[in-house]
């Protein structure tokens, strides 16, 4: 019999309302950084067709529909995931779905799974024209059930691959239950499902392992499992089965025994901690969440004193690139455990619903900083060293930048390890760049492996520098140039010439001269050699003589007064020096004449000899002798 009690259901969603995360786990900001993760793994495991597989390049089309309800439950979009430009929907779409229930193991859940796949999408308008065969899910999933009729009892429907055997009879039975409220429908074929569901628990006790225990297996009166169990409760809930019914309450109850001390769950009763599985932990948390259960209440502890919850043994299952582990230390299914623990950890149960305000993609790709990427495209540079640089992130809460992931290439070459490079950073100097265009790439990566880059493209043109002239080149524009003086072009640069290495001639030697024999009263004079100079006596230049010179212009007029001025000034120097050198020659020649008269005795006309004239100024000379 069916028991619902709408007032309390309402108590529960408004409960969920207002406790973040919904379904009443705590603490739900950590859960999300870990959701966060696994988002960003399974961005990763998109293909170009729009699907999501493993390790296959091609799209499967049964971890596809997983993957969408893990989206879904993490407020996103799936028909704005797209890789390009196709989304998952794209995909199912592309597919015979018919020939794909055909290859799983329960076609009739199959069809189910993509009901939900479809409606965690938001594009349940497609339930009537799925797939590439434009197939109706609804009624696919309807012709597998069966109808039980006992007289005096209400009817009974169940679900199962065979209609009218009851093989798998439960767990298709919860998913179909499932299927239909998602697809928006009620009556009588939901209400007696519901109905035999609560009857097979009665029957329980033929449970080989433990009679009464309130669980749920694969079919009636098989050995009941934690999956199981978690999926009715969720069936239950959806068909509006209060959380107070005997039914829930004995679910929940046989859940209780078969978690373990590192606070996962066992799929069997018996069954060590070592079998404990992030998908069958999973279901647990989902099973307990539709039944009005806190998970993060669950706590056990094990023997080293150290306590666990549910969501506290999904958390370390998650490795670093964001995938889940589906046992301790074992990959196992990781793109099942990825999807059935990323649903866990945000809080939800099936079915998925996606409010309006999160029908949208996040962004899981790192990203370059805006204005951080330098140099800015079209840059030209005068000089040939360059520094290129890039800031970068990755998305809030992601698996974050992964070292080995950042990379940098100028003109095809890789120079990352020429760079510095760290989490948020790069930059790199470049020297000795040839003229031309030069292309710079940037790549960064997350360790889930999505990745980003950006190209720059800058040119180097250094100018040409424009040769000095030579100090005795002519100046440019062909300025004349003058000994001493400026030129017509402009400033002027004297450069002087080099000086005579001729020997002086002959001539050039002052000759000898005697002078005129006079009577010098009272003094008689003994000749005395005549003195060798002890330089060469050259006469000295003309004092109208200049400075010979070179005279560079430039092509400033402005120049040209400066350099006039200089050489003038040059001149003068030049005829003032000649005057001195000639006036010394003249005194020096003289005083020689007079001395070479004084010592052959001769008198100056005043009386008095040049020895006499030469000595007066320091007394009187010393009498002659007498004859």
């Amino acid at each position: 019999m069916i028991k619902t009690y709408r007032g309390v259901a309402l108590l529960a969603l408004a409960l969920v309302l207002v406790v973040p995360g919904s379904a009443l786990a705590t603490p739900s900001t950590t859960r999300h950084h870990h959701v966060v993760k696994g988002l960003d793994w399974l961005h990763t495991r998109q293909r170009s067709s729009g699907g999501f597989s493993y390790i296959s390049t091609a799209s499967s089309p049964y971890d596809t529909p997983w993957a969408m309800l893990a989206i879904a439950a993490g407020n996103n979009g799936p028909s704005h995931w797209k890789k390009a430009g196709k989304s998952p929907i794209n995909y199912l779409q592309s597919i015979d779905l018919t020939s794909a229930a055909g290859q799983s193991d329960n076609v009739p859940k199959y069809y189910a799974l993509c009901i939900l796949a479809y409606k965690a999408a938001r594009r349940t308008d497609l339930l009537r024209s799925a797939g590439s065969g434009q197939i109706d899910l609804v009624n696919k999933l309807e012709s597998y059930a069966t109808t039980v009729t006992t007289s005096g009892e209400p009817d009974q429907v169940y679900f199962a691959p065979v209609p009218g055997n009851t093989l798998k009879s439960t767990e298709t039975t919860g998913w179909a239950i499932l299927a239909l409220v998602a697809a928006r429908q009620s009556g009588a074929m939901i209400d007696d499902a519901v109905t035999w569901l609560e009857q097979t628990a009665v029957n329980v006790s033929s449970n080989p392992h433990d009679p009464n225990n309130g669980g749920f297996g694969r079919e009636p009166k098989a050995e009941s499992t934690t999956s199981y169990t978690g999926l009715v409760l969720q069936a239950l809930d959806a068909a509006d089965v209060a959380n107070t019914d005997g039914t829930v309450q004995g679910g929940v109850d046989f859940l209780r025994g078969l978690q373990r001390t590192n606070g996962g769950f066992v799929d069997t009763p018996g069954a060590t901690p070592a079998y404990v599985s992030s998908p069958v932990t999973s279901w647990a948390i989902q099973g307990l969440g539709a039944s009005g259960v806190d998970s993060s209440t669950w706590v056990t502890t094990d023997g080293h004193g150290k306590r666990h919850s549910p969501y506290g043994y999904l958390i370390d299952r998650q490795v670093r690139n964001g995938s889940f582990y589906e046992f301790a230390g074992d990959k196992g299914d990781a793109i099942g455990a990825t999807t059935q623990s990323t649903m866990a950890l945000t809080g939800k149960w099936l079915p998925i619903t996606l409010a309006d305000k999160y029908d949208r993609t996040a962004h899981y790709n790192p990203w370059f900083r805006k204005g951080t990427v330098k140099p800015v495209n079209g840059t030209k540079s005068k000089v040939r060293t360059v520094t290129i640089q890039a800031s970068y992130r990755d998305n809030p809460y992601g698996t974050g930048i992964k070292l080995a992931a950042v990379h940098v290439r100028v003109d095809g070459v890789s120079k990352t390890k020429a760079a510095s490079v760290t989490a948020s950073h790069l930059s790199l100097r470049l020297t000795k760049l040839k003229d031309g265009k030069h292309t710079v790439v940037f790549s960064i990566g997350d360790h889930a492996g999505n990745s980003a880059h950006t190209t720059r493209t800058f040119t180097v043109a250094v100018p040409t520098p424009t040769p000095r002239p030579s100090p005795s080149s002519t100046p440019p524009g062909g300025g004349n140039t003058r000994p001493g003086g400026g030129s017509t072009g402009g400033g002027t640069v004297i450069t002087p010439t080099s000086r005579p290495t001729t020997a002086p001639s002959a001539s050039a030697t002052p000759a000898q001269t005697t002078p005129p024999t006079a009577n010098i009263p009272g003094a008689t004079l003994s000749p005395v050699p005549t003195p060798t100079p002890s330089f060469p006596l050259t006469p000295a230049a003309s004092p109208s003589a200049s400075v010979a010179g070179v005279v560079v212009g430039s092509s400033s007029g402005s120049g040209g007064g400066g350099g006039a001025s200089a050489a003038g000034v040059a001149a003068v120097i030049a005829a003032l020096v000649a005057l001195a050198c000639l006036g010394a020659f003249l005194v020096r020649r003289h005083l020689l004449d007079t001395m070479s008269g004084a010592s052959r005795g001769y008198i100056l006309h005043e009386g008095s000899s040049a020895w006499q004239r030469f000595w007066k100024p320091a007394g009187t000379p010393p009498a002659p002798p007498r004859e």
